[in-house]
């Protein structure tokens, strides 16, 4: 019988033990789905080149073209865990009449190759710089 009880009581803290590692596996999972990490082992990329896809998508009146505009525009935006884009915002500016066409386009980007922190896709920040200069 003490030994019956024994094994009763061995179960019954291995059991315990295991829900609550199972349960704090499970809130890591969902703090890492909300979590937007800023730095992690491998950074986002574009599928293919983001340059390329960029000056076939930009579009610029012939008034800015024959004025010359030129500038710096960093645009911030989230790579999510699913490569999709979200929450985009001008980081950085040298010229303003830029932003507008810069956030509207980079809104149309496909899908990205997502950040891996630990080996697993993640939410992430990434600032991408796009130069401007007259031909």
């Amino acid at each position: 019988m003490k030994r019956f009880i024994f094994i009763l009581f061995l179960f019954l803290v291995t059991d315990t033990t295991i829900t609550q590692a199972f349960s704090s596996f499970q809130n890591d999972f969902v703090e890492n789905e909300k979590k937007v990490y800023t730095v992690v082992e491998e950074m986002p990329s574009f599928k293919g080149n983001v340059n390329t896809w960029l000056i076939s998508h930009l579009r610029f009146s012939k008034r800015t073209i024959r004025e010359g505009v030129y500038g710096r525009v960093m645009v911030k935006f989230i790579v999510k865990s699913d490569g999709k884009l979200s929450d985009f915002s001008i980081y950085r500016s040298t010229n303003h009449e830029l932003d507008t066409k810069v956030l509207r386009v980079i809104k149309k980007m496909p899908k990205w190759n997502p950040g891996k922190h630990n080996g697993i896709p993640v939410s992430c920040y990434y600032i991408l710089p796009i130069v401007f200069c007259p031909q």
